[in-house]
Parts: structure tokens; C-alpha cells; sequence
């Protein structure tokens, strides 16, 4: 299945380069390209707009999803420290959905790498 027309890449990198460009409308696309399930896209608006809020709400949602790489995004969007305790959280909760290389990296993280990851690898 492609992609509308509206969310290729050259429409999105026009979109994010305009100036100026209502933050409004910024939001509006992100929330277009978060329902279409394209999470990271979504991400690049969120931020053009400076929008903490979705950013927020996808970093939640990239805990339950056990998505290392854009939880660790948005954290660093957000300028937030991450502590060890949440990256454990993180690496057992993609462990559990079967996402052995982001439970390395978020218990690579946190510091500690169980001998049952370890093994996997």
C-alpha cells in the first residue's frame, strides 16, 4: 500500500521548511502522520511546532510500545534525563513484547545486561 501523495517525503520536507508557517498546521500534520502510524514523522512536526504535549504523550507511547529509539528521541527533544530505573522498565517491557534488541539497548542503558539477553545476541 503507498502513501497519499500529501505524506510523501518531498511534501514533508516542504512542509517542515516553510517560513512561516502556523503551529497550528504543524500540529494538524503530525497528528496526520501519528494516525497514519508514522510515528517518527509525526515527531519532526511535533517539534517544528514545539508541541510538548504530543511529544509527551508519544513518549508514552513509545513505553508501552517498548520503542527504545523513540523514546530516547523524544527525551532528548524533551532535554529530559533519563534514569536507570526507567530504562529497566523500558528493556521489560520490550522483553516482553519480543523485542530482544530493544531490551539490549535500554538494559545497556540502564547498565545492566541480563546472562538471558546476553545469550540471545
Amino acid at each position: 500500500m503507498s502513501e497519499p501523495k500529501d505524506m510523501s517525503c518531498l511534501h514533508k520536507r516542504a512542509l517542515l521548511n516553510q517560513t512561516p508557517i502556523a503551529l497550528e498546521r504543524l500540529i494538524a500534520h503530525g497528528r496526520k502522520y501519528e494516525s497514519a502510524g508514522l510515528v517518527h514523522d509525526a515527531v519532526d512536526f511535533y517539534q517544528r511546532a514545539v508541541a510538548l504535549d504530543r511529544l509527551q504523550a508519544l513518549m508514552e507511547s513509545a513505553r508501552q510500545d517498548g520503542d527504545v529509539f523513540l523514546f530516547r528521541r523524544i527525551c532528548r527533544l524533551l532535554e529530559r534525563e533519563v534514569i536507570a530505573d526507567e530504562w529497566l522498565a523500558l528493556a521489560t517491557k520490550a522483553e516482553a513484547l519480543g523485542k530482544q534488541a530493544f531490551a539490549r539497548t535500554a538494559y545497556r542503558e540502564a547498565g545492566a545486561i541480563p546472562d538471558r539477553i546476553v545469550a540471545d545476541a
